[in-house]
């Protein structure tokens, strides 16, 4: 999901930023940096999993704007169950 903050986060579980990755293909599985939530940022990827040890890969790809400038979402991508 995504919280009114433009935070990603992972309902019962974690979510990490892989950094700039250009496409879903790109998003590796990390083994660390996991938090409850996480800036979404265009062009990023970034790995969630579960509290049941399944992965979700997401990227996104832009960053929706309203005409007065306010984020109102995020245009996202995503594989689930993950593989890596």
């Amino acid at each position: 999901g995504m919280d009114s903050n433009n935070n990603l986060f992972i309902q019962g579980g974690e979510i990490a930023s892989v950094g700039s990755v250009g496409s879903l293909a790109r998003v590796k599985r990390v083994d660390s940096g996991y938090s409850y939530k996480a800036a979404a940022e265009s062009g990023h990827g970034y790995v969630g999993r579960s509290n049941i040890g399944k992965y979700v890969r997401i990227y996104v790809v832009d960053i929706r704007e309203s005409t007065k400038g306010g984020i109102i979402g995020a245009r996202i991508e995503y594989e689930y169950p993950a593989t890596f």
